[in-house]
């Protein structure tokens, strides 16, 4: 699921559309991944944006659950703010451009990668469900029946409304388009 973006303020301040990202959170378990924009363009200085980072670590990634941090703007890493302190905090990040089309295969490649595998933990060898992690709905419960067999349908499902060079592409129906997902920077 796409949140819309966040903004670093007391719950007591959101929007009804941020707090229903904040309960969306709090609720599915799935892989969060983090954008950054170090041009501060976004409208929120770099110590606000790594502030809420913190806070939405602290708030919600589970022991088991992937968090992917994404820097973006590379294209424009020349006018990138407070660098030293983002990398202070955030270790590996990964660098895009949607502008230069760059990375976003690989970041398409590591995203599919980390929720296919997060979403078959619950899996054996075999195929069948084995006992859920604390916390964690089991596998069999997931609505996900043959991940083993079926893995490239989930990949493609994952992915069918981005195209090679991660444009919008034609939306199936009743799936929500890549473009009013509200992902601006990947």
């Amino acid at each position: 699921m796409d949140t819309p973006g966040l903004l670093n303020r007391p719950l007591s301040e959101r929007n009804d559309i941020e707090k229903l990202a904040i309960a969306s959170l709090q609720h599915l378990q799935s892989v969060i991944v983090y954008v950054v924009d170090l041009t501060e363009d976004c409208g929120m200085s770099v110590e606000d944006q790594l502030e809420l980072r913190r806070d939405m670590k602290e708030q919600f990634l589970k022991p088991e659950q992937p968090w992917i941090d994404i820097l973006s703007k590379n294209d424009l890493r020349t006018s990138y703010k407070k660098t030293d302190l983002y990398f202070k905090d955030v270790c590996s990040p990964t660098p895009v451009s949607v502008l230069e089309e760059s990375a976003l295969k690989a970041l398409k490649s590591r995203l599919t990668e980390e929720l296919v595998s997060f979403l078959t933990e619950d899996v054996g060898a075999s195929g069948e469900a084995v006992e859920a992690v604390e916390g964690k709905p089991s596998f069999e419960d997931s609505g996900v029946k043959d991940i083993q067999d079926g893995g490239d349908e989930l990949v493609n499902f994952l992915t069918e409304d981005v195209g090679a060079s991660g444009e919008a592409v034609e939306a199936v129906e009743g799936k929500p388009r890549f473009e009013d997902s509200g992902v601006k920077d990947i």
